[in-house]
């Protein structure tokens, strides 16, 4: 209460005089609208503070766990995704419009596109023709039906009187250059030779062997096996009517290392599929694709000097694996990781059977 004396006016509680316990009760001044609204003011100031604190807060602290959050990671990349989706497909179907090219070569209305020959990828019939001559392993798409269709090497455009069509051609196989004929003559014809199949990681194309004619002595050349050997090939059996490219052979050797249980006839049945989408056509036979692998990886090893054998008495996750090389009787053993990489990729296979029939496989065991 106030002092009667003109003093300030002081809050004071009132305890009754009672036993019972209670509250003491305060008394406060009302404020004029003017106070109020100031203190209303000052209020409502602190919380709008408040609240860009929390605010700041909350966003700093995702940025702040996002470096060891891989959920945080990945849903902000599915997020990024999702945003750039609409782009990214309005973008494939502009890659998809034909349009009005021409041709790199002589401005002509182009008919062939060969996304492998970037950035100069688009023909004309003449201009493909005498491009892709030397390049037959390239897949290519004809566009003169208003869309992108992928044709084979054999397959060429044609501008006739009623539009273009496509006709049919023989595709000569990539070699290494023929040497130089006795003769000295310097004017020479390559002719299609003997029908060949030649299957690449892209799939199986049907070519022909060069026939080099000297029209000055009239002798004739085509590739032998070492021919064959020296450009990248390998063949599928003794006649070479089928070849395999070393670059497949590799792939397909990293295939059985990584993915023991990868299947031959898995294999044979993508290289169907890459050939159906280059627009080809045929069939690949898995079994000789595995026999003739077995056989590059023999030559191989016999390249090297050495050869991997298995001893048959030890069990197979211990150190069994031995390395003799061909001219020595020294045997080394592998490493036992080592063993264990390559043992799923021979065990159960031909290799094995391939080393017993050409006297190779000799039951050494670790001393």
């Amino acid at each position: 209460m106030a002092s009667r004396g003109g003093g300030k006016l002081q809050l004071q509680s009132h305890t009754p005089r009672s036993n019972a316990p209670c509250h003491p009760v305060w008394r406060f001044h009302l404020l004029s609208p003017q106070q109020n609204s100031i203190l209303k003011s000052n209020l409502k100031k602190i919380l709008e503070r408040l609240s860009d604190i929390l605010t700041s807060y909350l966003s700093a602290e995702p940025q702040k766990s996002s470096a060891s959050s891989w959920s945080f990671r990945q849903q902000k990349a599915s997020e990024r995704w999702k945003e750039a989706r609409p782009y990214h497909l309005k973008c494939l179907i502009a890659t998809e419009a034909v349009g009005q090219p021409l041709c790199w070569l002589c401005h002509e209305p182009a008919v062939i596109r060969c996304r492998e020959c970037l950035p100069e990828e688009w023909f004309c019939g003449d201009c493909d023709v005498l491009h892709h001559k030397k390049q037959p392993l390239h897949n290519r798409e004809c566009v003169i039906h208003g869309f992108s269709e992928a044709i084979p090497p054999t397959s060429c455009v044609i501008k006739g009187r009623d539009g273009y069509c496509i006709h049919e051609q023989a595709c000569i196989l990539p070699t290494v250059k023929a040497p130089d004929c006795s003769c000295e003559g310097t004017n020479f014809t390559i002719l299609p030779g003997k029908p060949v199949i030649l299957i690449t990681i892209n799939g199986r194309f049907d070519l022909h062997q060069p026939l080099r004619v000297c029209q000055t002595c009239q002798h004739q050349w085509t590739p032998d096996l070492k021919d064959l050997l020296r450009s990248g090939y390998w063949p599928a059996s003794d006649t070479s009517s089928t070849l395999y490219t070393l670059d497949l052979l590799n792939s397909f050797q990293d295939l059985k290392v990584i993915s023991p249980g990868f299947s031959r006839q898995a294999f044979a049945k993508l290289l169907e599929h890459r050939t159906k989408i280059g627009g080809r056509s045929g069939q690949i036979n898995g079994d000789t694709l595995q026999r003739s692998f077995l056989e590059f990886m023999l030559h191989l090893r016999k390249t090297s000097s050495a050869v991997v054998l298995l001893s048959p008495a030890q069990p197979a996750r211990q150190k069994c694996w031995l390395f003799q090389p061909m001219e020595t009787e020294s045997y080394i053993a592998f490493a036992e990781t080592q063993a264990l990489m390559i043992l799923p990729f021979l065990r159960g296979s031909l290799w094995l059977k391939t080393l017993r029939c050409l006297d190779l496989w000799k039951p050494y065991r670790k001393q």
